[in-house]
């Protein structure tokens, strides 16, 4: 049975398959290595069947080959080739992940190189779209219900990660990092790192727990080789994330416990602490000015991965936090 409509609208399509969420990006770009690694193929057929060549590993490229007679609509040619094209589409866990072409416009059937890479182990839904330079459209899409895939976890994913939690903290404990833990609030609570934490908190971190049977579970002196751990964040609530490494704070029962240091990413630390004098030394990054007008503050997004794998609040999802400072400080930038 065929699959394909040429509808100009189609709504189960869109609630279905569309909606970024933050902090989300476009698909990944893959290296020569990748194309070496011959990565695995989802052949979509004429015949309307459809089949990946071998496992899908989350963090693994995966090229697709879809057949252009699975939606014979829209066609025409410009004097410089083909006026349509075939675009594919993708989500994992119901998360948009982006689009690539599979057919037209330059491209011929067949695996064309890596199409995406799938962030997140679980379940991968795909959809594909016609266009045409004359206005003509069409869907792929298994009547809106999409075509599924399973994806499973890579072999050095971490068995377990959890326990994202906000330490702001006057008060000191024992321990490697002297933070006292039962004081924590989760991270799914914004962190507010204010005047107060600036100049009275001994500790302001975020942290988190990691799990891998093998590998965390004693004194391991490769930790820092089997595990990348590494922090994605933004200030002003747009734009790209930045990565960096996340350090190793302490081991937590058969855990590896890691820690961001808040003081350290502070983006409103003033000059040294002091007020600026210079509009070149503004923020590049959004402001907003607290109702009293007393305080500036600056929104914080971010998220963690572990050897690629994904640690959100909820799939898609970024963590967030506030830095403020006394407007004062910033004087200079509202003249």
């Amino acid at each position: 049975m065929r699959h394909a409509r040429t509808v100009g609208f189609f709504p189960l399509l869109l609630a279905t398959a569309c909606g970024a969420a933050p902090g989300e990006g476009a698909p990944s770009s893959s290296s020569s290595a990748d194309i070496a690694a011959t990565p695995p193929v989802i052949t979509f057929a004429s015949s309307f069947t459809q089949g990946a060549s071998e496992p899908l590993v989350a963090g693994k490229p995966i090229r697709v080959a879809y057949d252009s007679a699975r939606l014979p609509q829209c066609r025409g040619d410009l004097a410089n080739g083909p006026g349509w094209s075939i675009t594919g589409a993708y989500s994992v866990n119901g998360v948009y992940g982006g689009s690539f072409p599979v057919a037209g416009a330059g491209l011929s059937n067949g695996p064309n190189p890596p199409a995406f890479t799938p962030s997140a182990s679980g379940d991968l839904a795909m959809w594909f779209e016609v266009t045409s330079a004359w206005g003509c459209h069409g869907y792929d899409s298994a009547y809106g219900a999409n075509y599924h895939f399973a994806v499973v976890p890579a072999a050095n994913a971490p068995g377990w990660m959890g326990n994202t939690s906000s330490l702001i903290d006057r008060a000191t404990c024992g321990g490697a990092t002297g933070a006292c833990y039962d004081h924590a609030q989760p991270a799914t609570s914004d962190f507010r790192y204010d005047t107060w934490a600036r100049q009275r908190a001994a500790i302001a971190e975020v942290f988190f727990d990691v799990w891998k049977q093998g590998v965390t579970d004693y004194a391991n002196p490769n930790l820092w080789r089997e595990l990348d751990v590494e922090l994605h964040s933004r200030i002003g609530g747009a734009g790209a994330f930045t990565t960096s490494y996340v350090r190793f704070a302490e081991y937590h029962g058969n855990d590896a416990r890691y820690a961001m240091n808040l003081r350290a990413l502070d983006p409103l630390g003033g000059v040294n602490g002091s007020a600026l004098t210079d509009k070149s030394q503004c923020p590049a990054f959004a402001t907003t000015i607290s109702p009293d007008a007393q305080y500036v503050r600056a929104t914080f997004d971010y998220y963690f991965t572990v050897n690629g794998v994904d640690l959100r609040p909820a799939p898609g999802a970024v963590f967030h936090g506030t830095y403020e400072n006394y407007a004062g400080l910033y004087a200079v930038c509202a003249r």
